[in-house]
């Protein structure tokens, strides 16, 4: 009776066991099925009173199930996340550029910043912070060089979406002169190897030029050659500066224009001084076998060292008018023109570290075209702009003695009035001869008319701009030109306010006469006896017909009784708009010319 209870407890066992093995398999299969875990099921009849251990085959199905499948985390994983995250400023790749942090005590930073790349803050040079000459703390500390991108200044990163553009961050940085601040640079790699498979076709490597291909600015990537691994012996000087162009770098032009190292015996030129490499982004070169729309920034320049300044005093032509200027020691306030590699040409002015005006900008007669052609007595006008910079620098701690040649007028050609009874030839021609070349140059005054007031109307206004004044024109003058420019009539000459002065003006043009030249008639009305026009609209009438004898009047409200604004202001608001009136006229003539042989 034992041996019979004991079998039939063995067989519920068995029979229990195999009913868990079905539902572990059943619950695993389902589990799979849905895509969620496998989870190992627990039978209704394990909590039977028998403590049993479970059944050998479901923990076996349970521990052979496979893991669960990870959870898919966001999309934006750490591989694409970087891929999103690629930084290209200037179409230069800076996402692997070491990034350089400098800490900058409160004040002038010393950077200057490329205006040519407006979406991103490109080193383009540094300034001196004091009169002395000192270097700010980001030029001092010798990491950042020419290339380096801004990223960002404490805890703003000008990277983050959406960007900040240039105006943006000198913004942000003028905001915060007052505190000190951290500074984060990514800094242009040495090595280039990477980049040059990148930048230069593999179909050309058999070609003996290279193409230097990028943006036109500071900055640009220029490839390298393997040298730059190898080590270099006590005392040896690298062939490589900071903009990354070697010496002997050529670029794509016709053989004649390039001289191979095997033709030309001679030992190469040392490295280009970095000074002068940045300045030469618009140096006429050979003509390019495949242009990229642009002149690359940096070229190699030959003949420039053996122009130095000549010690003797700058000899002016006739036509050359030549201004001096003595400026104290410290800083000129004195903005060049970069792209211009043979001269120092005059752009503007820059504030002075103190924030005022430096001594040539109130002075008043040296603005923008003007070119520097003596240092202390010495003639500098044939020597290069770095050698200009490198005198000006040296002479920073004394007052010096600069002369500028201001720029010419522009030309016009002598003309030749055709008076026929008949009018064979139209009276909207006139006739100018070449004397150098003997063609006879018709300008079609029908033509002239329409763009000249096309011209006038495109640039008038009613409202003007921060610091600006209006300008009085004489209504008689100005029906004149009307009549001129909208019914076929003459020209109207130069511009004349005199009938708006007082009788007598004249008198006190000299400075022997006391009194101002400039004071108006009493009870002149707008419109019926004035009219007031922009300064751009002003310095464009001036260079298409000239001004007469009578001062300048200018004012700040639309009323000629009002407070006549001084000539220093007169000239600070027409710097900039005269350089431009005077290429848009020179422009404008040329399109109404035509050249004739002289027999026809």
């Amino acid at each position: 009776t034992a041996l019979q209870e004991l079998r039939k407890f063995n067989a519920r066992r068995k029979f229990r066991a195999a009913v868990s093995t079905v539902k572990a398999t059943i619950s695993l299969t389902k589990s799979l099925t849905l895509g969620n875990s496998p989870r190992g099921s627990k039978d209704s009849e394990g909590s039977d009173k028998d403590d049993e251990a479970p059944p050998p085959a479901a923990a076996n199905a349970t521990e052979a199930s496979p893991p669960p499948a990870p959870t898919p985390s966001n999309s934006s994983g750490f591989g694409m996340e970087n891929a999103k995250q690629s930084v290209v400023v200037a179409g230069m790749n800076i996402t692997r550029w070491q990034m350089v942090e400098i800490n900058v005590p409160a004040g002038p930073l010393g950077i200057l910043l490329d205006g040519s790349c407006t979406q991103a803050a490109l080193l383009d040079d540094f300034a001196p912070v004091a009169r002395d000459g000192t270097p700010g703390a980001v030029e001092a500390s010798g990491t950042i060089p020419h290339g380096s991108v801004l990223i960002g200044m404490d805890s703003v990163d000008f990277l983050l979406e959406p960007r900040k553009n240039l105006a943006d961050i000198g913004t942000i940085l003028r905001e915060s002169a007052h505190l000190k601040r951290r500074l984060r640079f990514r800094v242009p790699p040495l090595d280039r190897k990477k980049l040059q498979q990148t930048e230069v076709n593999p179909s050309e490597e058999s070609d003996t030029s290279t193409l230097l291909q990028g943006p036109t600015s500071s900055s640009t990537e220029l490839v390298s050659s393997s040298d730059t691994d190898k080590p270099k012996a006590a005392g040896e000087r690298s062939n490589w500066t900071w903009s990354g162009m070697r010496p002997s770098t050529k670029l794509a032009a016709p053989p004649s224009c390039v001289a191979s190292p095997e033709s030309d015996p001679t030992p190469l030129p040392p490295p280009i001084p970095e000074a002068l490499v940045s300045d030469v982004a618009s140096l006429v070169v050979c003509q390019l076998v495949k242009p990229t729309g642009r002149a690359p920034s940096f070229v190699r320049v030959t003949g420039m060292e053996d122009r130095i300044p000549s010690g003797g005093p700058f000899v002016p032509r006739d036509c050359d008018k030549v201004v001096a200027v003595d400026v104290p020691a410290g800083s000129l306030g004195l903005n060049l023109d970069g792209t211009v590699a043979d001269r120092a040409v005059v752009v503007g002015f820059v504030a002075l570290p103190d924030g005022s005006r430096g001594t040539l900008e109130r002075n008043g007669s040296v603005g923008a075209g003007a070119e520097l052609v003596e240092i202390n007595g010495e003639d500098v006008s044939q020597a290069p702009l770095a050698v200009i910079r490198e005198r000006l620098s040296a002479t920073s701690g004394t007052q010096r003695r600069l002369s500028f040649r201001l720029p010419q007028p522009p030309k016009s050609a002598a003309s030749l009035k055709l008076q026929s009874a008949t009018r064979a030839v139209s009276a909207a021609s006139k006739m100018r001869v070449n004397q150098s070349s003997g063609a006879v140059v018709l300008e079609d005054a029908d033509l002239r008319r329409r763009l000249e007031l096309k011209l006038i109307m495109s640039f008038d206004r009613k409202e003007l701009k921060f610091k600006e004044c209006w300008f009085v024109v004489n209504t008689a003058w100005m029906n004149r030109w009307v009549l001129f420019v909208g019914k076929g009539g003459p020209e109207p000459g130069p511009i004349s306010n005199d009938e708006l002065l007082q009788p007598g003006w004249e008198t006190h043009l000299s400075d022997d006469t006391p009194g101002r030249a400039d004071v108006v008639r009493s009870g002149l009305q707008l419109t019926k006896d004035y009219r007031c026009v922009a300064p751009l609209v002003w310095s464009l009438l001036v260079a298409l017909h000239g001004s007469g004898k009578a001062p300048t009047l200018a004012r700040y409200a639309l009323d000629i009784e009002s407070e006549a604004a001084s000539q220093l202001e007169i000239n600070q608001v027409l710097r900039e708009a005269t350089p431009q009136a005077v290429g848009l006229a020179a422009k404008l003539r040329e399109k109404c010319q035509v050249l004739q042989a002289p027999s026809q």
